[in-house]
């Protein structure tokens, strides 16, 4: 879905989501999981190992607070 069809709540979506450019490299056969991002509806959560990061999400996760 490259236009954003907002009758469709899903993180692909939201204005709080960002497509990371490595998506589409994942090495499943499932459409549904070849593509993800992170979501910026939040401030950056610290990860120990990490550091600081948005949270990674698939384009079709939805958490309640889509916009």
């Amino acid at each position: 879905m490259s236009d954003k069809d907002q009758s469709h709540e899903s993180c692909e979506n939201c204005k709080f989501f960002l497509e990371s450019s490595q998506s589409k490299d994942l090495p499943t056969n499932d459409e549904r999981y070849k593509r993800f991002g992170h979501c910026r509806r939040h401030p950056p959560v610290f990860e120990p190992l990490r550091g600081r990061r948005y949270p990674d999400v698939f384009v079709n996760d939805w958490c309640g607070e889509w916009k």
